[in-house]
């Protein structure tokens, strides 16, 4: 084949390429679960949660207590509580959950031994209405403790250990000796007692005689 001097060489035509659209995918990013310590009313800022965020982490579930099978009693939550003898003579008292320790009203108090161990000597003087009661008891001592309290001088008070009687349940248990005149009841059985009594319903009062069990 001759080509020309000087002639342009004809190319074959090129067809335009086909211009593809090529539109953006969208991807939907699914955040990692996570923990925020504390929630507000008002929005956070970016770096706020960034703050409170924290990973996740997997506990190992909570194992509950057994639950006894046995039948337990049900006591209100005021009941008539007897100390002092075998028949004992009836006081006002207040079974409180919130209390540790039961405590007892108690007026002049008397130190003394008896076979070589130290035992209190005391009274409770408490009005029921029109009607006045007063008895005088002795226990023997397991220990003082110290009270604090903001702006007051510690105060020193003598625990001891009385047998009563609630119901047909007679017991045994440490009592704090202190004055309980502003108080609704002069005896308070706390749950250092409670846990062994049974359960308190704290919607009903004076149930120990009629001897309810669940």
């Amino acid at each position: 084949m001759l080509v020309a001097v000087g002639a342009e060489e004809e190319k074959p035509a090129v067809k335009p390429r086909a211009t593809l659209e090529v539109k953006p995918s969208v991807v939907e990013v699914v955040p990692s679960p996570v923990v925020v310590k504390e929630t507000r009313s008002e929005e956070l800022s970016e770096r706020e949660i960034e703050e409170v965020v924290e990973e996740v982490v997997e506990e190992p579930a909570g194992v509950a207590r057994p639950v006894n099978p046995n039948p337990v009693q049900v006591f209100g939550w005021r009941e008539w509580i007897y100390v002092g003898g075998e028949k004992g003579q009836k006081f006002l008292g207040k079974l409180d959950t919130g209390a540790y320790t039961s405590s007892i009203h108690a007026e002049n108090q008397e130190m003394f031994e008896r076979d070589g161990q130290k035992w209190v000597r005391f009274e409770i003087t408490w009005a029921e209405g029109e009607k006045k009661q007063k008895l005088q008891l002795e226990a023997p001592l397991v220990r003082t403790t110290q009270i604090k309290r903001s702006g007051v001088a510690p105060e020193h008070r003598n625990v001891v250990k009385l047998v009563y009687r609630m119901g047909s349940r007679r017991m045994r248990g440490e009592f704090t000796l202190n004055d309980r005149d502003n108080m609704t009841a002069p005896i308070l059985i706390g749950r250092t007692d409670l846990k062994i009594l049974g359960w308190v319903d704290s919607d009903r009062s004076f149930l120990a005689d009629q001897k309810i069990f669940r």
